[in-house]
């Protein structure tokens, strides 16, 4: 999902899952980075995608209100990531 919606509507998305967060709740998503084959999924494809990094995403998380609590990327060169977050 954070992968087709722009950067208003991704800060958005992350307020509205900061109200809706239980106190102890958390929110995981995952996305796909910037990658050579952009072009292929893009193109060929027709998946319009906005590649962000983690630290992009984190970045519009935390502007949120939204502390990252777990991040992992694929060390492979793989541009895939999983990040979780709890309200600050």
């Amino acid at each position: 999902l954070v992968n087709y919606l722009s950067d208003p509507q991704l800060f958005k998305f992350f307020v509205n899952c900061k109200n809706t967060l239980q106190p102890h709740g958390m929110l995981v998503i995952t996305a796909w980075g910037p990658s050579t084959d952009a072009a292929f999924f893009s193109d060929f494809l027709g998946w319009s995608m906005i590649r962000r990094t983690s630290r992009q995403i984190v970045a519009l998380a935390e502007f949120a209100g939204l502390e990252v609590k777990f991040r992992k990327e694929d060390s492979d060169g793989t541009p895939a990531m999983v990040l979780s977050f709890t309200p600050t």
